[in-house]
């Protein structure tokens, strides 16, 4: 390659790995993904538009490569898919990402195919890119600890990504290139190597993510079994083994007994671990009550089991298609939520299966699947055919079996989180392919095609989907300024920014909640009661599974007298949570309203929190009912008088014969006329 043209990879490279980590602002819902995703997608048109000027064609065996061509086949069946997707907008934004991942693999591998010496200076960028988030998560964790002294693991450190698991992950994931660095650079890299891995364990330890200790682990094993058979492709010398061996070994002792160490003294770990294990023994003795214990469902590994169980239902039944790009978030409700309080509440809502294979498997079908896995296995191919290849030395070996670890610990990630949906964590998966096609191509004739047309095509695409990122961005502030003024109450500024941020290309939030939803809340409580109502009735269309949008449907519909429409609404709701506590109080009102009196009081005794204003009002409502009822059926005219003068010297005269009623077991009706003797 030209020495211009290696610049210019060198730049690309260095504006993902040393620019990009600084771009974080925390104006919209997930800072990680959205501007990052704009940023790197005008970046790539400014390259792409490079290549048309320069002339640089595209190498026939790149578009030939096994990778490249399962990773254009799983683009095309996600593509696909899209027929099925509820909201083709919301579909079209997670198909720009992808496709702005494919195009990035493409420049990138365009960029390396003719000089292997950049593959070498990745490494070092990944490196300063590692210590610049270590340094951010360290002035978050130093600010943390000074503030809490009596914390330290498990602190929410996350640097200038969106929680401290991803955090976690992409420190892992760079540790290969961080590694390769320490081990063949010299003297300044060397120490920045040395110093970047030791902060990035330090940092993963305490931050004590659990998907993140198992890939770790799991990498580790596999990585020292592959060594041990295959020591001798990366060392020629009996010297540069033993100073090799030397090195893995106290690498793997140091993270082991940092583990070690976490394990020992965190009581918050230890106690969560134990909590974890108990369920575990529990759902391996009594498989069949797994779904029922709410007790002994309160931890993440019931959230994983029942997202996995659910997302496999989804799956059996859409095996081929799959259910549609970006519906998986829309349906899971529809398999049910329960086992745990905090499903009752409604205010947890998942985005993701937190296993990528679940997840791709639910959405575009077994076909997208083998897909998806066939990106990796071509991979592992091609690294093992370089690995054995006599025209490489050691050290290019290395750095591919480091290529290979990142590979591993990304499979190993995905089991138990999600980080190809996460920018970082895919793109630094992208840039270890891109690093093991460039090579395995440039073992091969280079064989240029026109690919002037296809530049174009991929340039008029990328400008679409660019955008579709301009404006997803774009909603996502005016939304965040919204949901700012809903915590303030100003729900006139409200509607203004929600009607500012409805994009074709966001229908939902990241929490699967419809944008019409917001709307029609700041609309209701301006007293817009009919124009909220048409706004929840298009948020249901957008998302009929969301609880809260069916729940205040079947309010709406209640407060128009349609008590059949309301059960309707509320019904749906049970069908997914049977304690979902806002329908509960709704429907006891639907009882009330409908002259179901006896329903509604058996209802409002199981609700929760008792005792609140709200409660006992709405209890007080349905006793004075229940009693004037009773002096009804009696035609008791000395009982209506006692309880007249009862309730003028107390205004929740009956709640107190409620409570008696309870603890003495008699009825409410018993209790009041045991009262007026």
């Amino acid at each position: 390659m030209e020495q211009g043209k290696s610049k210019n990879a060198i730049i690309f490279f260095g504006f993902l790995y040393l620019f990009l980590p600084l771009v974080n602002i925390n104006i919209t819902q997930d800072p990680e993904i959205t501007l990052r995703f704009l940023v790197w997608s005008v970046l790539l048109l400014i390259v792409i538009t490079g290549l048309l000027l320069s002339g640089i064609q595209l190498n026939r065996n790149l578009i030939l490569h096994p990778v490249f061509l399962t990773f254009t086949v799983y683009f095309i069946i996600s593509l696909l898919s899209l027929w099925n997707t509820i909201n083709r907008g919301d579909g079209i934004y997670d198909l720009t990402r992808l496709f702005i991942i494919l195009v990035s693999f493409v420049i990138m591998v365009t960029l390396l195919r003719k000089d292997n010496v950049n593959s070498e200076k990745i490494p070092l960028l990944a490196t300063v890119s590692s210590l610049l988030f270590v340094l951010f998560g360290l002035l978050q964790l130093i600010k943390l600890v000074a503030s809490n002294p009596g914390q330290l693991f498990g602190i929410d450190v996350y640097s200038t990504l969106s929680n401290k698991n991803f955090f976690a992950e992409t420190l892992l994931l760079n540790l290969p290139f961080v590694t390769w660095t320490y081990i063949y650079e010299k003297k300044f890299m060397k120490i920045v190597a040395g110093i970047t891995i030791i902060l990035s364990i330090f940092l993963i330890v305490l931050i004590q993510s659990a998907a993140v200790y198992l890939a770790s682990a799991a990498t580790l094993f596999l990585a020292a079994v592959i060594l041990f058979f295959n020591r001798n492709l990366f060392f020629e010398s009996a010297h540069q083994k033993k100073i090799f061996t030397r090195i893995i070994l106290s690498f793997t002792t140091f993270v082991c007994g940092a583990l070690l160490f976490a394990f020992i003294t965190s009581g918050n770990f230890n106690n969560s671990f134990s909590r974890k294990m108990n369920a575990m023994k529990l759902y391996v003795s009594a498989p069949e009550k797994i779904f029922d214990l709410d007790a002994a469902n309160d931890n993440s590994l019931y959230d994983r089991l029942f997202l996995a169980r659910n997302s496999l239902k989804m799956a059996k039944e859409h095996p081929i298609a799959g259910t549609g790009i970006n519906n998986w978030r829309i349906l899971l409700p529809a398999y049910g939520l329960y086992g745990t309080t905090i499903m009752s509440t409604g205010h947890i809502r998942w985005e993701h299966p937190h296993n990528d294979f679940l997840f791709v498997l639910c959405e575009t079908g077994i076909p997208g699947l083998l897909a998806w896995i066939g990106i990796f296995v071509f991979a592992f191919i091609a690294i093992k055919r370089m690995m054995k290849s006599e025209s490489q030395n050691g050290k290019n070996k290395f750095l591919y079996f480091m290529m290979l670890l990142v590979l591993i610990s990304f499979l190993f990630l995905s089991m138990f989180s999600y980080p190809k949906e996460r920018f970082y964590s895919v793109m630094i998966l992208v840039v270890a392919l891109s690093i093991i096609v460039a090579s395995d191509i440039s073992q091969k004739e280079k064989k240029p095609v026109h690919s002037k047309f296809i530049l174009i095509g991929l340039l008029l695409l990328l400008t679409f989907g660019t955008y579709v990122q301009a404006s997803r961005y774009r909603s996502q502030v005016f939304l965040m300024r919204g949901l700012a003024y809903q915590k303030q109450s100003r729900f006139p500024a409200m509607e203004t920014m929600v009607n500012k941020s409805i994009s074709p290309f966001q229908v939902l939030d990241l929490s699967g909640t419809p944008i019409q939803w917001y709307l029609a809340q700041s609309m209701y409580y301006q007293g817009k009661t009919d124009s909220a109502f048409s706004h929840y009735l298009q948020a249901e269309v957008h998302n009929p599974y969301h609880m809260q949008v069916l729940n205040d449907l079947g309010a709406q519909y209640e407060s128009r007298g349609d008590h059949k429409k309301a059960m309707e609404y509320f019904s749906r709701v049970f069908a997914i949570n049977s304690d979902f506590q806002d329908s509960k109080w709704n429907l006891v009102a639907v009882y009330y309203n409908s002259g179901q009196i006896e329903k509604a009081y058996e209802l409002i005794k199981t609700l929760y929190p008792r005792f609140t204003d709200k409660w006992r009002s709405q209890l007080n409502t349905i006793l004075i009912k229940k009693a004037q009822n009773l002096v009804q059926s009696r035609h008791d005219t000395s009982l209506a008088e006692s309880l007249n003068k009862a309730l003028i010297n107390r205004q929740y005269y009956l709640i107190d014969v409620f409570i008696k009623s309870e603890k003495t077991g008699n009825t409410f009706e018993n209790q009041l006329l045991k009262e007026k003797k």
